[in-house]
């Protein structure tokens, strides 16, 4: 099956086999014209095609490893993040936190790195407390800010409570500094508290709905597989698509979402990370393709 886009002047574009395809498309959003970057790649026409609901940027390397297995989707961003006003607070604190006495900075996923990172430039690059990092993907966005450190602490299993739970304890009653999304749930805090830390949680971002064009509205209501980064991504897609297609999740807490909200068919990453993501959405490819073979 083919994927197709609609041109500026009517007609249609078809997207070459074997090759990732970043296509800048004319589009209108609440009555504005405006330009959206989508992402495609058509390895095999006869395959099921998966949706990508986080922003394109961010899933430049799950894109690449689905190409390399044969797997057709399509980039159609759920959610976006937007700054909240608590950031600019943040960046002033941060510039004398040296003096606070913290010992660690936690951060929980890729785009609290990346607003950390900027309200860090912001600031004037101050020298930050130790720095402890939910996973890998978490790990790479802070390499700017690992080369004026020592020090960055990965839990054994990427998730927030792991982190929680063995974050070193440097001394009796150890403050952590805590910059997160206003959505972050509370259980990572809990668990350090319950440890003996005094933890100082900045909510500088939220996650909002993106919106969508038609042609994207039509690809999601026709897809065989969506792929879901996040409980907000899955919030946003049953609030806009009436049929529930195969989900394949990045873990445990969007799997639970995708069930909250009447997903049958539900693959779930076994080990936290993008390789265990992919494994979960080649698991959904598989599943739909012997379904399509048998009918």
């Amino acid at each position: 099956m083919a994927i197709q886009s609609k041109r500026r002047r009517g007609g249609f574009v078809s997207f070459p086999i074997g090759r990732t395809n970043k296509l800048l498309c004319d589009c209108r959003v609440n009555g504005t014209n405006c330009k959206r970057l989508l992402l495609f790649a058509v390895v095999a026409p006869t395959k099921p095609f998966v949706v990508l609901t986080r922003e394109p940027r961010k899933d430049e390397k799950l894109a690449s490893l689905l190409k390399s297995k044969g797997i057709n989707f399509v980039s159609i961003p759920c959610v976006k993040q937007e700054k909240t006003e608590e950031f600019n607070d943040f960046v002033q604190s941060i510039t004398n936190l040296e003096d606070c006495n913290y010992s660690w900075m936690v951060i929980t996923s890729p785009e609290a790195a990346d607003m950390l990172i900027e309200a860090w430039k912001l600031s004037g690059k101050p020298t930050l407390p130790l720095l402890a990092a939910v996973g890998k993907s978490t790990a790479n966005r802070l390499h700017n800010l690992v080369e004026k450190h020592d020090h960055l602490f990965i839990p054994t299993i990427a998730t927030g409570q792991s982190l929680a739970e063995q974050l070193p304890i440097l001394k009796e009653n150890a403050k952590v500094y805590y910059p997160t999304s206003a959505l972050a749930s509370p259980l990572l805090e809990k668990i350090l508290r319950e440890r003996g830390f005094l933890v100082m949680r900045w909510n500088i971002y939220t996650t909002v709905p993106n919106e969508w064009t038609q042609e994207q509205q039509k690809l999601a209501e026709s897809c065989s597989i969506v792929a879901f980064g996040s409980p907000s991504a899955v919030r946003v897609w049953s609030e806009r698509v009436a049929y529930q297609p195969v989900s394949a999740c990045i873990g445990k807490t969007t799997a639970e979402a995708c069930n909250k909200f009447g997903f049958k068919l539900i693959f779930s990453a076994k080990e936290p990370g993008l390789e265990g993501w992919t494994s979960a959405i080649e698991e959904a490819v598989h599943y739909c393709s012997k379904l399509h073979h048998d009918s």
